[in-house]
């Protein structure tokens, strides 16, 4: 990961925990924790695993732990989030299905 990196307008998305086991530590998750999974060109050989994200929307903040590579992300910097943490920054609304955000580490 590039150090002390920002990235702006991030398409960010949800995913259930309920997936299985996570590539960083082979655990399994609660929907309610505040996790990422970082898009497959980012997450490359898992030097995001166990790093911790803040993400920022709509005049929200969170941080973020990385345990996992998105598969379906294509865009470097775009993120998956646990369906918790979407829900954190969209008031509970899953049906939004994304967002565009920003993050740093």
């Amino acid at each position: 990961l590039d150090k002390r990196a920002t990235y702006k307008d991030k398409e960010m998305t949800w995913y259930p925990t309920d997936t299985g086991p996570d590539a960083c530590t082979g655990k399994n998750h609660k929907d309610s924790d505040f996790f990422v999974a970082m898009g497959y060109d980012q997450y490359g050989d898992g030097g995001c695993c166990g790093k911790k994200l803040r993400i920022n929307y709509n005049g929200k903040s969170a941080v973020a732990q990385c345990v996992d590579e998105c598969a379906t992300c294509p865009q470097y910097g775009q993120l998956d989030l646990t369906k918790g943490l979407f829900q954190y920054f969209t008031e509970g609304d899953l049906d939004i299905g994304v967002i565009h955000a920003s993050w740093d580490y």
